[in-house]
């Protein structure tokens, strides 16, 4: 540590606070004018947490290609989605009618199924107008695999379904209901108990081998 040095600063002293404090005010002013992608001040302590408004998001896991009964919507813009950039890009490709390629600029509505979508794209192509259902991820048995994985991250990290959705809602990602998280949660655990028990099989006879040698 320093000393404190009393007396009278010199000139270059003075110039040298100076610039500092000019310095510290534009940062601060800068700070100030900043556009924030969204409010980072929620808070999810036992004391004031607030559970997610899920009243707008559809609990349903599987989703019907055939309802064709949208009005157009902006929402798609807002927030972050999680999608494979190749099945998005494949089912872009084309038309399902006509086989004219599809943009992204064209969507009309979205639907939400926990961290999985389907956007609904119209084709801009006058003879056709079909408006075609774009999944933003793979599906096994129409069950979304990104889902799946959600519930496999969380049992491997330790996380509860509100942990889970305070992370998503701080990365402006739409959170899940508890009806997904739950049904997926009961999927995972059935095969994560299988592996289980089919590994504590082979090292059991294992270790009988090993003691009988």
């Amino acid at each position: 540590m320093g000393r404190f040095r009393q007396g009278f600063l010199s000139c270059n002293q003075k110039q040298k606070i100076e610039s500092i404090r000019i310095k510290g005010q534009n940062i601060r002013q800068t700070a100030r004018t900043v556009l924030l992608d969204h409010a980072y001040t929620t808070s999810y302590s036992s004391s004031s947490y607030k559970q997610p408004d899920l009243s707008n998001f559809i609990h349903e896991e599987v989703v019907d290609e055939n309802n064709v009964n949208i009005t157009s919507d902006d929402s798609w813009r807002n927030g972050r989605r999680v999608v494979e950039l190749g099945v998005l890009a494949d089912h872009l490709a084309a038309c399902k009618q006509c086989g004219l390629p599809l943009s992204l600029q064209n969507c009309l509505n979205i639907t939400t199924c926990g961290l999985a979508a389907v956007l609904k794209v119209l084709c801009v192509n006058q003879s056709c107008r079909n408006i075609n259902a774009i999944p933003t991820g793979k599906q096994h048995n129409r069950i979304w695999d990104v889902n799946t994985k959600l519930a496999t991250a969380s049992i491997h990290t330790g996380l509860g379904e509100r942990q889970v959705n305070g992370f998503l809602s701080t990365l402006h990602i739409p959170p899940v209901s508890h009806r997904m998280f739950d049904e997926r949660q009961k999927e995972i655990g059935t095969v994560l108990e299988e592996i289980a028990e089919k590994s504590m099989k082979e090292w059991t006879e294992k270790e009988k081998s090993m003691t009988k040698e």
